[in-house]
């Protein structure tokens, strides 16, 4: 990540989107800057997986229970859509906004979402159901953040030119 189109992916417990396991492969385009596609296996016809009329997404990351996908937007939003038992997500509802040119998103074990808000300087913690918990400044444009180490307890952050670690004492989902 950090490339101005770089794309954060998300998994589940196998590894692997549930959209994309049953759906084929995620991609940007055809302009990265309008949503996210789905190609089905074998080369079928892509079909967007977030619709296109959201300005440049950036941030995507699944609830530990993988019924909930979550997408930052530059537009300072986060949406969130229900996820059926096929993989497929439904329609949006507005979950949080935490300011303009959301980047990178996490989610801990307790299904909290972590955004980065690039241009602030720094993350916002949201519980599942929206509210705000927390914002950490980190003095430097954040670009992705993730949970590491064997306790899955530090929090790893990237920013313009430098990478940043943190505890926590919440651990990160188990995927």
């Amino acid at each position: 990540s950090g490339g101005q189109n770089s794309l954060k992916c998300f998994l589940d417990s196998a590894g692997i989107s549930p959209t994309i396991r049953k759906m084929g492969r995620l991609i940007l385009g055809p302009n990265p800057r309008i949503g996210f596609r789905l190609v089905p296996p074998l080369f079928g016809h892509p079909t967007f997986l977030v619709d296109g009329m959201r300005r440049e997404p950036n941030g995507i990351v699944l609830s530990p229970d993988e019924k909930t996908l979550y997408v930052g937007s530059a537009e300072g939003i986060i949406f969130s859509y229900a996820v059926a038992s096929d993989g497929t997500p439904g329609d949006p509802q507005i979950f949080a906004k935490p300011g303009k040119n959301i980047d990178g998103m996490t989610v801990d074990c307790l299904g909290n979402i972590y955004a980065t808000i690039h241009e602030a300087q720094e993350f916002v913690v949201y519980t599942p159901k929206g509210a705000e918990i927390e914002r950490v400044k980190v003095g430097h444009k954040i670009t992705n953040l993730a949970f590491g180490d064997l306790d899955q307890k530090t929090l790893v952050i990237t920013t313009t030119g430098h990478l940043f670690k943190m505890r926590s004492r919440v651990s990160g989902a188990a995927y």
